[in-house]
This record gives C-alpha cells, structure tokens and sequence, in this order.
C-alpha cells in the first residue's frame, strides 16, 4: 500500500490519498471531504511540480497489539523554477492486526504531538 500511496502523491489523486490517511489526522482536518479540498488547494498554490514519487524502504517494523507500524520512506523529485529538487519524506505507517489495511501519517519531529494525534504510536518505532 505504500507503493499505491505513492502513486496517489505522485497522480495528485486526492481521494486515494485521504484513504491512506490515518482517521484521525482525517478528523482533525474535518473528514474525508474537507482534507481532500484543503490538500488539493494546498497543491494548487504550491509553486513546484511533482515530477515522481517512489516508496523507498520500510523501517522500524514492530508488532503492537493492534496490528503492526512501520516508518515508510518516500523519495520525491520535484521541479522548483526550472530547478529538480529530491527529497526523502518519513510517514508512521499503522495497520490492522493482519497487516493488510495500512494508514499513514507524516513522521513529526515532535513525538508528543505526535502521540496526542495518534495515541497508539509506539515509542518502539524510534528505539532501535
């Protein structure tokens, strides 16, 4: 799913991407429709152009009593001005109790923001 989730970045497929995105970061920006507008306006005023977006390696894989969560990289080419820019994005990969059904949310610098948006984050992820 990280690779789809890729794609949906990459293709600025804004519903896809809002399926990918933990629930609660979802609630925070008022549901599914109103991350959707506030992401596609977000893109439409940015001046730069996503050229590609690929799934670079999963980290930090952990099993929690709910499912499992990973650190998922992104690598991002993007043109700025006439200028190519990459970039490696981290996001909190978390799924269900099979592994099947993940959802992702940008890693935050700030762990304790992080855990009141998802409280089942789990320290384990940066201990290694």
């Amino acid at each position: 799913q990280a690779s789809a989730l890729a794609q949906a970045i990459k293709d600025n497929n804004f519903e896809l991407l809002a399926d990918y995105t933990h629930p609660n970061l979802l609630e925070i920006y008022g549901g599914k429709e109103a991350f959707v507008k506030l992401y596609k306006a977000d893109v439409e005023k940015d001046p730069y152009n996503i050229i590609n977006v690929d799934f670079y390696q999963m980290d930090s894989l952990i099993q929690t009593p709910s499912g499992f969560q990973s650190i998922v990289y992104f690598q991002i080419e993007a043109e700025l001005e006439g200028k190519l820019m990459e970039s490696v994005q981290a996001m909190i990969g978390i799924s269900d109790a099979d592994g099947q059904d993940w959802k992702f949310v940008q890693l935050s610098a700030n762990f304790q923001e992080l855990k009141k948006l998802i409280p089942e984050v789990s320290e384990k992820l940066f201990i290694q």
